[in-house]
């Protein structure tokens, strides 16, 4: 009895745990009060940094730092926000105080790292996925269990883990497999990389599976057929290629892929689903579908995509 009680706490200050970190991940810059994030996580101040560093592998504020600054490098890469803008959203009180972390963070100045980067979106360019759709979802809740480490590892043995979980479920099998890999190889280190492997299955959490909600709102969608590794290099294509030329903005929600059966060869087929902004604004300015890949909204084939009223 006291072993399934001292389980059920841990699951509950996982779950509280997990949404304190989607919380700084929601409000970059924003996320300094250590009361407050202890607060989310009903975790006394005193022993909020304890727990959270346990939990994390780092202090609460070197993470929200790291993810601060991520998140403003993704901006400043993708949708080409400057200096001054991005050291505002962070939370720094100049735009030299950010450059100084943001080399500290990534050992490059904001103009160097783009450089970097270019190389990395020609590489891509070959790995485009096909039959581009965009559609709106609601959110969804699921059961995820995290992984950390480079994705062509993290992913392989998160879903080993959860089929380990689930394989005495009375419940059944899952009728959804959703990944989520929830940062940059780019810009993350590997050891602080981090896959969901998620369900949707209608239990209680248990074992390591805490429950995560799936944003809802407008994606981007592509088709996929490879390997597990090969679907890394597509999310980087979509990512690092297609986006900034795609005329969409992106959602600061995870991009995430559904995946379909894995079969014995280890090919699999999946769709990437990339978060944006106003499709269905966009549908209607356009109206035309287009060719993937071209910066143009093209039809959803039958999928829901609500347009807004006149």
């Amino acid at each position: 009895m006291g072993v399934g009680l001292n389980a059920s706490a841990r699951q509950r200050r996982a779950a509280r745990l997990e949404y304190v970190l989607e919380y700084i991940d929601a409000h970059p810059g924003d996320t300094s009060d250590v009361e407050f994030l202890s607060a989310l996580a009903s975790i006394s101040p005193f022993h909020f940094h304890r727990v959270m560093s346990s939990y994390l592998g780092e202090s609460v504020s070197a993470y929200v730092r790291r993810r601060t600054l991520e998140r403003a490098a993704l901006r400043m890469l993708l949708d080409g926000a400057s200096v001054t803008a991005s050291s505002v959203m962070s939370g720094y009180s100049s735009s030299s105080a950010f450059a100084r972390a943001f080399r500290r963070q990534f050992g490059h100045s904001p103009r160097d790292l783009a450089q970097r980067l270019n190389a990395r979106r020609t590489h891509c360019a070959s790995y485009m996925p096909a039959d581009l759709q965009y559609r709106t979802l609601p959110a969804q809740d699921l059961l995820a269990l995290r992984r950390y480490g480079a994705q062509h590892s993290a992913a392989p043995a998160a879903w080993a883990a959860v089929r380990e979980l689930l394989r005495d479920n009375a419940g059944g099998a899952p009728r959804t497999l959703i990944g989520i890999p929830c940062d940059s190889p780019e810009l993350t280190p590997s050891e602080r990389r981090r896959y969901d492997a998620c369900v949707d299955i209608t239990l209680p959490p248990h074992g390591e599976l805490v429950r995560k909600r799936l944003a809802a709102g407008d994606y981007a969608v592509f088709q996929f057929r490879g390997t597990l590794a090969a679907l890394e290099q597509a999310h980087g294509a979509v990512r690092w290629h297609w986006y900034p030329q795609s005329g969409t903005r992106m959602r600061d929600v995870p991009a995430f892929h559904r995946l379909g059966e894995l079969r014995d060869d280890g090919e699999l087929t999946a769709e990437i689903f990339f978060p944006v902004e106003n499709v269905a604004a966009r549908a209607r300015l356009f109206g035309a579908s287009s060719k993937a890949g071209d910066g143009l909204p093209i039809s959803n084939c039958g999928m829901a995509v609500q347009t807004p009223a006149p």
